[in-house]
């Protein structure tokens, strides 16, 4: 009987700010082992690697989402293997004798609109096949992301132009990786910036930030500054 394992929100990145995986040890020692079993598919279910919280995203600035997926070039992929290599070794050996299907998520969402990205990852890893879902016949499993049903961070099609619509999701986080990850890494230690992207539901960043100024003697508000950001003003930032 074969058998499958799911994986999901690694959020595996570039080494920047926001790129908190910290178990490439773990990960490889769970895909090697099962890399030695028969009969076995391995599903990456979403957001495996960070593509949107990344440096070259970043520098692209908040251009349109458009032009933003073709911009993205296939060395955001050499840059995050460089900082995790362990993790693709695993997925090399694994995918030698066992089948990889890489379901997107909205942070990385890029690899089914850009080609060139996607072929990229395919020649780092064999047996891996990008997919916007999994279905299994025999078991009858459909596995999606999940993002499909948050409306903040799922994709919509322009029924006028059949265009893809972005998630508003998308826009923020990049908005706030310009205007107020920008500014606070230079007061803050580094393992904040990591953590605070991960507060969930995003409301409960406010009990978050006033735990994070009572434990740190940051001299700022970092919910001022948070709120703000959403309504700074361009021309005098």
């Amino acid at each position: 009987m074969k058998k499958i394992l799911f994986i999901s929100d690694m959020h595996i990145g570039d080494g920047s700010a926001k790129d908190d995986f910290e178990y490439d040890d773990l990960f490889e020692k769970i895909i090697n082992d099962f890399s030695e079993l028969s009969d076995i598919e391995l599903c990456i279910v979403g957001d495996g690697l960070e593509i949107l919280e990344t440096r070259m995203v970043l520098d692209n600035g908040l251009i349109p989402f458009k032009d933003l997926v073709n911009n993205i070039e296939k060395e955001v992929l050499i840059d995050i293997e460089k900082k995790h290599p362990k993790v693709f070794k695993a997925l090399r050996r694994f995918g030698k004798s066992h089948k990889i299907n890489y379901i997107v998520g909205n942070h990385d969402y890029y690899f089914l609109k850009n080609e060139k990205l996607c072929e990229k990852l395919c020649e780092m890893i064999p047996n891996l096949e990008i997919k916007p879902y999994f279905y299994d016949a025999s078991s009858k499993i459909l596995v999606v992301h999940g993002n499909q049903f948050d409306p903040i961070n799922r994709f919509t099609i322009d029924r006028k132009t059949g265009e893809l619509i972005p998630p508003l999701g998308d826009f923020i986080v990049r908005y706030m990786m310009n205007h107020f990850d920008n500014k606070v890494r230079n007061f803050v230690p580094k393992e904040i910036i990591k953590d605070y992207d991960n507060v969930r539901p995003t409301l409960d960043l406010f009990y978050w930030f006033e735990v994070v100024m009572e434990t740190y003697n940051l001299g700022i508000d970092l919910l001022e500054m948070w709120v703000s950001s959403f309504y700074r003003d361009d021309e005098n930032s």
